[in-house]
């Protein structure tokens, strides 16, 4: 019975719900300001995080999937050493430009470069369909942070946002290397730089369109907030953020949904039929609640400042079924090594997004939010397209 049940999106939905608790916790023992200059951070930090992964993880996913995995010490350490120049990098421009910031996209950079190594191991248990390993690097972490802040919060510590992001990065420190302890042997991994410049050449030639699809989609993901931290103020960065963090858990768990059965949906027209009757069941369900209950729930786990982005959150709703058909085409044309299709409709969608942003003087959160709807549908109708012409030869 147990077999039956999808354990592994059930299993990011419980992630992203205590990540979900961790947000509000963040929201009663952060300031508002400082709530929107964490959020600053973290979309200044993930998009570079992008060239700090090199495609790699997106990449293992495929090659785990297609059981190629005699190179998999290779790929690691490869993205080990990319991901310590990138940072490097990224530390020397926000001190010269941003000396402000330094200190917190310090600790930040470090949480997300444990935390995208975390991925690596997660994406290559994937593949393999190794559950227990997967389930653990998707549940240790949000556990013993949404543990340690509830403590904070409980007994009415005071802390900064700098201790909190310490706090993060001491706590991912520690799954990483728990977690890497009990995979290395099953899949061989071990820790080495010999040769690793020619290594990391030939890797990142091999995951060049992996690199490339998954720069311009965080950037089309992360790109409003960076704008927001230039144009509005802090305040008005968590509202947003609030919102959007929350449609992130509910699109992460549909992401999940299709990554860990993404082989038996291929396999044949029926499987695929079942799997989108139950994500319009799972959307209809999930869009209903939010649409009568988002104003509540803010009322019950936010402070009084956010309950104006519970309407932002209803916007949202609205761009998440053309999201998820863009999510199912980006894993099939990887999967069916067309990966310069997901280059080519990132690239211009990004590109679409960015000119709206640099030409367009936008004052109000509404019209941030009205622009990324709009990107969403149309990419998901892009897809769509393409999807129906290529699903058509593969179940032929």
């Amino acid at each position: 019975m147990l077999n039956k049940l999808p354990l592994i999106p059930l299993t990011e939905l419980l992630a992203k719900a205590l990540a979900f608790l961790i947000v509000i916790l963040l929201t009663r023992i952060l300031s508002v300001e400082e709530y929107g200059l964490f959020n600053y951070i973290v979309s200044l930090v993930m998009m570079v995080s992008v060239l700090m992964d090199g495609g790699i993880n997106n990449y293992i996913f495929n090659k785990s999937v297609k059981n190629e995995l005699s190179e998999i010490s290779d790929y690691f350490n490869s993205r080990i050493v990319l991901s310590l120049i990138i940072i490097v990098i990224l530390l020397l421009f926000v001190y010269f430009i941003q000396r402000e910031y330094f200190i917190y996209v310090f600790f930040y950079s470090l949480f997300v470069f444990f935390n995208s190594s975390l991925s690596f191991f997660k994406m290559l248990a994937r593949g393999q369909e190794y559950k227990k390993i997967d389930i653990q690097t998707i549940i240790l972490d949000p556990f013993f942070r949404l543990l340690i802040l509830s403590i904070v919060f409980i007994f009415g510590l005071k802390i900064y946002l700098l201790e909190t992001l310490e706090i993060f990065l001491f706590i991912e420190f520690f799954i990483f290397f728990l977690i890497y302890l009990s995979i290395r042997h099953k899949f061989n991994i071990t820790f080495s730089v010999k040769k690793i410049y020619i290594k990391l050449k030939t890797i990142l030639l091999d995951s060049k369109y992996f690199l490339f699809y998954y720069l311009f989609f965080v950037g089309i993901q992360r790109m409003d907030v960076l704008f927001m931290g230039h144009t509005m103020d802090n305040e008005a960065v968590a509202l947003f953020s609030s919102a959007y963090n929350l449609y992130m858990v509910i699109l992460l768990f549909f992401s999940s949904f299709l990554t860990s059965g993404f082989k038996s949906i291929l396999e044949s027209k029926v499987k695929l039929i079942q799997y989108i009757k139950s994500v319009t069941v799972f959307y209809i369900l999930i869009a209903l609640t939010v649409l009568i209950s988002i104003k509540w729930i803010y009322i019950i786990l936010y402070p009084a400042e956010y309950l104006d982005a519970s309407y932002y959150l209803k916007l949202f709703m609205f761009s998440l079924p053309f999201t998820i058909v863009s999510y199912f085409g980006i894993y099939y044309f990887n999967y069916a090594n067309k990966s310069h299709l997901n280059v080519l409709i990132m690239f211009f969608f990004f590109l679409i997004k960015a000119l709206c942003l640099f030409v367009f003087d936008f004052k109000y959160i509404n019209d941030y939010i009205y622009l990324l709807i709009t990107i969403e549908i149309l990419l998901g109708i892009t897809y769509l397209f393409l999807l129906i012409r290529n699903l058509k030869e593969t179940y032929q």
